[in-house]
């Protein structure tokens, strides 16, 4: 029950006793509305003529493995580990030529073109890069994705990059890259 409620029904009560079976017991006071508790909620969706299905879950997880500071070189874009994998969309409507793919993330402060490391504990002077081909997918940067007989190939391949040249340190990496996809 809303909480002005309680309090309408509290203060009728205690008009109720202070002044008998007056009728100007049982008037009603309407509630005044408190802005400062208001929210306004935005509802955004897309309707698409045109869509495939994805043969992934929500979220994808490229597991690089370990590797050594010393493995990681001595020059800034050296890489010390490197990961393909491929994401694919299948069963695309017949009107669905390519797609457009948009990677987002944080990028490096000092590698712009790769995408920083959130472990606030973990590895310094390091940082992911995200290829497709021999192009960098970097923060904002799109590529198009072909369709094939109603199915959409997307090879990619994540590299950990030096971004300092020495001084690489030990620790975990994690970065964030939301690949936003438009279909054609």
């Amino acid at each position: 029950m809303p909480s002005y409620i309680n309090k309408f029904t509290t203060l009728s009560l205690l008009s109720s006793t202070l002044l008998g079976a007056s009728w100007m017991a049982s008037a009603v006071v309407p509630p005044t509305t408190n802005t400062a508790n208001s929210a306004t909620v935005n509802v955004t969706a897309k309707v698409l003529a045109t869509t495939c299905t994805p043969s992934w879950s929500s979220d994808t997880e490229v597991k690089l493995g370990s590797v050594s500071t010393a493995s990681m070189g001595n020059a800034v874009g050296d890489a010390g580990l490197s990961k393909d994998f491929n994401l694919s969309l299948t069963h695309c409507d017949p009107g669905v030529t390519s797609v457009d793919v948009t990677a987002r993330g944080t990028p490096d402060t000092d590698v712009a073109e790769t995408y920083a490391n959130s472990e606030a504990t973990g590895a310094k002077f390091v940082a992911v890069k995200l290829l497709t081909g021999t192009e960098v997918l970097s923060n904002g940067k799109s590529h198009n994705f072909t369709a094939a007989s109603n199915t959409i190939n997307m090879p990619f391949t994540a590299k950990l990059i030096n971004t300092k040249g020495t001084g690489v340190t030990p620790g975990a990496v994690k970065s964030k890259i939301t690949l936003d996809i438009a279909y054609e």
